[in-house]
């Protein structure tokens, strides 16, 4: 045995007689009309599928209260599985096992179907084929809740069930989850807790929360019970990832569209989310401009002529037109200044010249030809000469 899975089913390891091959056969053994009817439903909507991301249904069929399929035997092991020994990986392992679930949803909405119940249990991690250029191969296991959107799908698949199921018609409704709620409470988009309609969107919904959990090492929204988690998911905005994991902004922002509770808000399609989740963590290459020419270019160049074989016929050949300089700008000249004070000023210091020789002149000539000056007058008092005593 190699598991056991959801609804009680279990997974085994058998050899396909017809085709002589080793494939995993998944076994049901249910006294539950809905669960088989579920089981079925599972299947065959896989089995529709051709995709090398999503595990390969090759027979299902039923007898009685044993439902059983027989699918794809794969090496490896769930994201549950590794999640629950590695805890968390690097933003841009988390793109890359994405970008590969994305390619697989790609495939489903192309053909109508939206998942509704994907988580890491429902996602496998297998070695990738040789040649691929991938490191690992992820697939996405379990369609049983599975639904059928747009107007071709009716038409398509006709009556969901077998014509000689009498069950069918009574539980197309209930087994689809229309009057009740299908899915796991901690990657349940809003609209499923609602009982809406869902659409694709609810299966990148339902990414986003995976992606949150292989990032940040635990779930956005945590709690007791279903019902806490149901409230989470309609009111709450998931926190931001733990700083520790050092995600790219970029990144966190494509969680947090992924995220949104209104639909209208998230991705409108999965190849738009492969390329946001891309350029998030660097793995699309911003174009540049090439300076020199390819290989292939450089060889569709014509060949050069040699020096000694010149064109036959008549080259005109023109001068090209010399650049012509721009004209130097003239300078302006500063404007003159009056000369008035200084004329003014000169003059004036030139009659003080005048004035002072003048003055200087007429006082030398009175001193030379008048009358001398008086001399000073001495007084004719005199006081007597002391004699001194005889003989002192």
């Amino acid at each position: 045995m190699l598991g056991v899975g959801g609804a009680g089913s279990s997974v085994w390891v058998a050899r396909d007689t017809k085709n002589d091959e080793r494939v995993a056969l998944k076994l049901l053994l249910s006294t539950d009309p809905q669960e088989l009817a579920r089981f079925e439903r599972g299947a065959i909507l896989a089995a529709s599928l051709r995709h090398p991301n999503i595990a390969r249904v090759f027979e299902h069929g039923k007898d009685g209260e044993l439902a059983w399929i027989s699918m794809e035997l794969l090496q490896g092991e769930t994201l549950a599985t590794r999640l629950a020994v590695a805890r968390t990986v690097t933003p841009k392992t988390a793109v890359l096992l994405a970008d590969q679930v994305l390619a697989a949803l790609e495939h489903a909405h192309g053909g109508e179907i939206v998942h509704r119940d994907l988580k890491p249990a429902n996602l496998f991690v297998a070695p990738a084929a040789p040649g691929s250029g991938e490191a690992e191969r992820v697939l996405i296991l379990d369609f049983g809740i599975a639904r059928l959107v747009g107007p071709s799908a009716a038409e398509r698949f006709g009556p969901f069930f077998p014509d000689d199921d009498p069950i069918a018609p009574e539980l197309e409704s209930e087994v689809t989850g229309e009057h009740r709620i299908c899915g796991t409470p901690e990657y349940m988009s809003p609209e499923q807790i609602l009982g809406g309609e869902p659409d694709i969107r609810s299966d990148f919904y339902a990414l986003g929360i995976i992606l949150y959990r292989m990032v940040g090492g635990h779930l956005p929204f945590r709690a007791r019970t279903r019902y806490e988690i149901y409230h989470r998911h309609l009111h709450e905005t998931a926190p931001p990832l733990p700083p520790i994991v050092m995600a790219p902004i970029p990144f966190a922002a494509v969680l947090h569209r992924a995220m949104a509770k209104n639909p209208s808000d998230r991705f409108g399609s999965a190849a738009e989310m492969r390329t946001a989740l891309r350029a998030s963590v660097g793995m699309i290459p911003v174009k540049r401009p090439r300076l020199f020419p390819t290989e292939l270019e450089v060889r569709a160049l014509p060949e050069p002529a040699s020096f000694g074989q010149l064109p036959t016929h008549p080259v005109s050949i023109s001068p090209l037109p010399l650049p012509v300089p721009a004209a130097a700008p003239v300078p302006t000249a500063p404007p003159r200044r009056s000369r008035a004070p200084v004329i003014y000023s000169a003059i004036s210091i030139a009659a003080l010249i005048l004035a002072l020789v003048a003055y200087l002149t007429l006082t030398r000539a009175s001193n030379d030809g008048g009358t001398p000056p008086p001399k000073p007058s001495i007084s004719s008092t005199t006081s007597p000469i002391p004699t001194l005593p005889r003989g002192f």
